[in-house]
């Protein structure tokens, strides 16, 4: 009976042990003597399209990487970085892998252009109650979205150059064949490396379709990022109820391979300046809290 008790002991040990050295429920048990990969740039603060290449160091092994903290794993060499992102990298030989190695990059930006509306910017209209010179309804100039993703960014490269205008305002309500793309050449010339365009409240719903908005927007991204743009692109859609608008600037961003994200979701009470002005255009803003929610959704694509 002793006896036994040790052999059922030594056999639990084991089986802990093995356990331990399975990964995520994975089919697989780590192998000491698998030599482990390395990674060619070390974790720190990376420009958008940085390629960072894996070299396995173990030639019967295949070389392979994670980008979810290793839900999923595939086969390759190199990454190339398009969010701020966790890499785990490992050899593996049938079932077995070698230790994980892990290195995290955070993405950064030189220039940045933000195109939107009122809600990015909005010039003094006292007759309407509104005397600021930012993100109409933010309470002050540091709590509206542009200024949160300034703050932001700026903390992974204090030299960071920004240009926000409302232009966009303008194309939502002049767009069509007659629009004169000079209007976005001072954007164009900022020759930013990431574009924000954070445009649709002032889109026509119903009249999306007899004035082709779907190719002028479009056409409105492919002016400003201009033919050699190497840099990421973030759309979102309306924060008001433009469902139309919304749904076709989310298919257009889908085709081009652009960021994009949904800001209707938010268009709540609470989010906006309700009872805060006596304007209730003005009102309908995003308040404080809905700036935030916005600079919230934009936060995975940087």
């Amino acid at each position: 009976m002793h006896s036994f008790t040790k052999v059922s002991f030594f056999s639990l040990l084991v089986l802990v042990l093995l356990l331990t050295n399975c990964k995520n429920g994975e089919d697989i048990f780590v192998d000491q003597s698998i030599a482990s990969p390395t990674i060619s740039t070390i974790s720190g603060i990376v420009p958008y399209h940085t390629v960072v290449h894996f070299k396995s160091n173990q030639p019967e092994a295949v070389l392979e990487y994670s980008l979810d903290e290793g839900k999923n794993w595939q086969p390759g060499d190199s990454v190339q970085i398009e969010n701020s992102v966790k890499i785990n990298v490992r050899n593996r030989i049938n079932k077995n892998v070698s230790e994980t190695i892990t290195n995290e990059y955070l993405l950064k930006f030189s220039k940045v252009l933000f195109v939107g509306n009122s809600i990015t910017r909005h010039n003094p209209a006292p007759e309407l109650g509104w005397r600021g010179d930012w993100g109409m309804a933010a309470s002050a100039p540091e709590k509206d979205y542009v200024s949160l993703v300034k703050k932001y960014l700026l903390e992974r490269n204090p030299s960071t150059q920004f240009l926000a205008t409302n232009k966009g305002s303008t194309f939502e309500s002049t767009y069509g064949d007659t629009f004169d793309w000079n209007f976005f050449n001072e954007e164009v010339a900022f020759k930013p490396d990431l574009i924000i365009i954070r445009i649709g409240d002032n889109v026509e719903d119903k009249k999306v379709v007899e004035r082709h908005f779907e190719a002028h927007y479009e056409k409105l991204l492919t002016y400003l990022s201009g033919s050699d743009f190497k840099g990421k692109v973030i759309c979102t859609g309306s924060f008001w109820e433009r469902w139309e608008a919304s749904a076709i600037m989310e298919k257009v961003c889908k085709r081009k391979g652009y960021a994009y994200t949904e800001l209707t979701s938010l268009n709540i009470q609470r989010n906006t300046a309700y009872n805060q002005f006596v304007n209730q255009a003005v009102a309908s803003h995003p308040s404080d809290r809905g700036m935030e929610e916005i600079f919230k959704r934009l936060i995975p694509f940087f």
